[in-house]
């Protein structure tokens, strides 16, 4: 009877230990977790080389949120442009094209600056079409920007095919429920896409001094733009 009672006392601290783990799990479980709910097609490398085709060229770090609202921290992103698809470095050697429909948002950090990127519907032809676009501005306006990649030149090199990507970004703009996509971030595509608004943004902009040369300047024409609608 000893014995058996012995064996019980030892044997409950055992028992009671995998059951916490078995409901709160340790850090290494935790991640393991998280990773299991990456969804994707493992990429296949064919051999080519290709410049421009990424948002950065070197493997970059972020985070991203799924579908379901779960975030994943500390991963290692290629955004290719060209195809609208979020690579994710899983292995030094393995590169998985993450599902889309599984993504809701991600991240990448470079430099100290942290670009966002989220999903949206945005015009295609006649519909509309969920693509990752990333967030310039986010507030009664939105101005994103599609970093969209076109290929420029195929040339053989090393006895490999060598391809190089140039950006071609489009921007949207929402507001009040609808998209106004622009070619380009000047002024004369703002006031195109909002002619009732052309005069007095002008007006606005002039007495600003502002002169959008670059994405930046869109974003304080967008700011003058807000207190206009």
């Amino acid at each position: 009877m000893k014995k058996i009672l012995a064996f019980y006392i030892l044997s409950l601290p055992l028992i009671n230990s995998n059951a916490q783990n078995k409901y709160a799990p340790d850090t290494v479980m935790s991640r393991f977790f998280q990773l299991e709910q990456l969804t994707g097609l493992k990429y296949m490398d064919a051999g080519h080389l290709n410049e421009g085709m990424y948002f950065f060229e070197e493997w970059t770090p972020g985070n991203l949120v799924l579908g379901s609202g779960a975030k994943i921290d500390n991963l290692t992103f290629h955004y290719n442009g060209f195809q609208d698809q979020l690579v994710w470095l899983k292995e030094k050697t393995v590169q998985v094209i993450l599902d889309k429909n599984n993504v809701s948002e991600f991240t990448l950090n470079n430099a100290g600056i942290s670009y966002h990127f989220k999903k949206y519907k945005v015009p295609n032809g006649k519909d509309s079409i969920a693509t990752f676009c990333q967030e310039l501005y986010n507030g009664k306006v939105k101005l994103l920007v599609i970093r969209k990649n076109k290929l420029d030149t195929e040339v053989v090199r090393y006895y490999k095919m060598y391809y190089i990507y140039v950006p071609r970004p489009v921007y949207c703009i929402f507001t009040d429920g609808k998209v106004h996509v622009l070619r380009n971030a000047r002024l004369n595509a703002l006031y195109k896409a909002f002619p009732a608004k052309k005069d007095i943004l002008r007006q606005k902009v002039r007495e600003q001094h502002l002169k959008v040369k670059n994405e930046m300047d869109m974003v304080k024409a967008i700011n003058v733009l807000e207190d206009l609608l």
